[in-house]
């Protein structure tokens, strides 16, 4: 799974990895695990995440279209 979006919503909120897994409900390392496809994240973890971000899950998985690219 790409997490960069994730890392985006962490360094805009002054967070790191391990402290957004504490405040979400993760576990520890589950991040990392996800960008490593060790197994990727359940919705209900996507869920803990974008609600803390309040944002939308797809905000968290989708990337934005640059102008002028076609997706």
């Amino acid at each position: 799974m790409n997490v960069s979006k994730i890392d985006q919503f962490c360094k805009l909120h002054g967070l790191s990895r391990t402290d957004l897994e504490e405040v979400a409900g993760l576990s520890n390392g589950a991040i990392g695990k996800w960008e490593r496809s060790v197994y990727g994240p359940s919705i209900s973890q996507l869920m803990k995440v974008a609600r803390y971000f309040k944002v939308s899950v797809d905000k968290l998985l989708v990337e934005e279209r640059q102008e002028g690219k076609k997706a």
